[in-house]
């Protein structure tokens, strides 16, 4: 296969820092990235992606330029683009993107490496389990044995003492979260999880995913990129010389903004982003407005049938009756959206205090309607409040 990308300089070696950033904390000669990208999985023709080992190559090419020695990037690819061997005679660390291969580099090689950064970047396809777990499908996965990595589980281990070393780590997903490939009709998640040590309390992880429950990715073929990764790797490209590492809560906002926009003029955009931050805090990224954005309209223009239908559709699912599972699931609303609802003891009243309250906010809808798809794990009783609630959600 042919290189599709632009000729570009690669920084080979062990390396330097470039001007401006010194070796110490946080310094790109004290980074490691982990970056995987699956084109092609056993599973078949049909699971085919064209552009995350592109976008692999890309993220390897920015880690280079900016100084992290090309020992310390770390690619499980799919093999066969021209640009992977080009990577490899840098002395980049390059293997395929079996389980074999992925588990050995998490739980036997990043343990050994000394560092203070580490970026986990993944593209591939990704499915939510009965348990609402994060999953990633490893390239020898089949219908008989849909092998994916706990995300979950991963990430765990890389915030305890298992992993003695990297006390700042930047994940960022780029991967369906939908449910399974079709392998069944009933798919059940695997047992596979990853060894835990003590919680680490000065651990810091910032996450980004690009899709919601139930969503893919979106994939621009054409393009050989998925749009995610696309837009992130257009904010590093142009982050400044010598900023190291880039501001994750700065990056996250013009993500927003720019998918804000790109959700009025293009119909393959984004509905959704989740971020969790390093500080524990997670929710969905929808809109740009600030966190005292104006009401859409006056509570009082809803209409009553409307509203007691999506009421009645809310209650019927069985996660936002459980008051432990509905504050979590609110909680993910913007804090604005949050603090202004009228909470009720009773799940039907609170349901129309939500709905109320959701409507009156640009954007409040849509994120009600993906907070709720993200924890009922009846996509169908999901889609029929999904239906009810957008028949509130104002006229743009």
């Amino acid at each position: 296969m042919t290189d599709p990308l632009a000729p570009h300089e690669i920084v080979s070696g062990m390396g330097s820092a470039p001007p401006g950033i010194v070796s110490g904390m946080g310094s790109p000669l004290r980074t490691h990235a982990i970056i995987v990208g699956i084109d092609e999985y056993e599973i078949g023709a049909s699971a085919r992606l064209i552009g995350p080992v592109d976008d692999a190559v890309r993220f390897a090419r920015w880690f280079l330029s900016h100084g992290v020695p090309a020992a310390q990037v770390h690619l499980a690819v799919t093999p066969g683009l021209a640009a992977v061997d080009d990577l490899t005679k840098t002395g980049a660390d390059v293997r395929g993107p079996s389980r074999a291969e992925i588990h050995r580099l998490l739980t036997r090689d990043l343990p050994d490496w000394d560092g203070d950064l580490l970026w986990v970047v993944w593209g591939g396809h990704g499915a939510i389990d009965e348990l609402r777990r994060r999953r990633l499908y490893y390239a020898d996965s089949t219908r008989a044995d849909p092998a994916t990595l706990d995300l979950e589980s991963a990430m765990a281990m890389a915030a305890s003492s298992y992993v003695p070393g990297f006390a700042r780590q930047i994940w960022i997903v780029d991967a369906c979260q939908t449910h399974g490939l079709a392998v069944r009709s009933h798919w059940t998640p695997g047992t596979e999880t990853f060894p835990v040590g003590a919680p680490e309390r000065n651990r810091e992880q910032d996450a980004l995913f690009a899709a919601s429950l139930g969503e893919p990715a979106i994939n621009l073929t054409a393009a050989r990129t998925g749009l995610f990764s696309s837009e992130v790797l257009r904010d590093l490209e142009a982050t400044e010389p010598g900023t190291w590492p880039p501001d994750m809560e700065a990056l996250t906002t013009r993500l927003r903004e720019r998918f804000t926009r790109l959700r009025d003029s293009y119909e393959q955009t984004p509905t959704y982003l989740w971020y969790r931050s390093r500080a524990g805090d997670e929710g969905q990224l929808l809109q740009s407005g600030t966190a005292h954005a104006a009401p859409a309209r006056p509570s009082g223009q809803i209409d009553l049938r409307l509203l007691g239908a999506a009421a009645e559709a809310l209650v019927r699912i069985d996660e936002f009756v459980r008051t432990d599972v509905r504050e979590e699931m609110l909680s993910v609303l913007r804090r604005d959206i949050y603090a202004a609802i009228n909470r009720q003891g009773n799940a039907r009243l609170e349901a129309v205090s939500v709905l109320r309250t959701c409507a009156r906010y640009a954007g409040g809808i849509p994120e009600l309607v993906e907070a709720v798809r993200f924890f009922c794990a009846d996509p169908d009783r999901a889609t029929e409040f999904a239906a009810a609630a957008q028949r509130l959600a104002p006229s743009p």
